[in-house]
């Protein structure tokens, strides 16, 4: 967990290299957001923005601070997610983002004291009765990109001996062909389709 007062500490270091991934609804982030944020709530914006082999070369010594309105979902999700794919990517136990955190108390917490680093300086909750045709598009659509590969991160993350590593090892382009696969079919078909008919039989 990172705390609030660390995170607004770090912010003021020009010599830290932080990045804060917010992983709440665009709407909310419209609606306030901690200045530096970058807004990523779907796993596609996760890959685009750091597993290309520029952007690992530009933000692979960066810290990771990940938060959406409390830490308690969305954001905790991403960040298994980067670290999942982190892991399928490189071999044990090299990571290219070695640095990853949660913001206690999430967005909510962080404006509560630190206003002045949020822009606009405002706090849109996630149900918010103005956007519930937003929230309910959103949900349904991160519903679908999280199913994608939560079972098999978690399979890849457990391989402990030698065997199930090679294994891992040699599932890896695969599980990146699934990811883009997933991706490109977002609104058409759920991801848990997508593992019944193709993996694990």
């Amino acid at each position: 967990m990172y705390l609030g007062h660390t995170l607004a500490k770090v912010l003021k270091d020009p010599k830290k290299n932080v990045l804060i991934i917010d992983a709440r609804y665009p709407y909310e982030f419209e609606g306030g957001h901690i200045t530096t944020a970058n807004n990523f709530y779907i796993q596609k914006e996760i890959d685009e923005f750091f597993f290309t082999e520029e952007s690992i070369k530009q933000r692979q010594r960066s810290i990771l601070v990940f938060h959406c309105e409390f830490s308690s979902e969305r954001a905790p999700r991403q960040l298994r997610y980067l670290r999942a794919c982190d892991r399928t990517r490189n071999p044990y136990p090299r990571l290219d983002y070695p640095e990853i955190y949660l913001l206690k108390g999430g967005y909510k917490e962080f404006y509560s004291t630190y206003k002045n680093m949020c822009h606009p300086e405002a706090y849109l909750p996630m149900l918010n009765d103005n956007y519930i045709k937003e929230y309910k598009l959103y949900r349904i659509r991160l519903r679908q990109t999280f199913l994608k590969l939560e079972y098999l991160c978690q399979f890849c993350n457990s391989a402990t001996d030698a065997k199930q590593k090679r294994f891992r090892s040699t599932i890896n382009s695969t599980l990146s062909l699934i990811i883009h696969f997933c991706n490109s079919l977002i609104g058409r078909v759920s991801i848990s389709q997508v593992h019944q008919k193709f993996l694990f039989k």
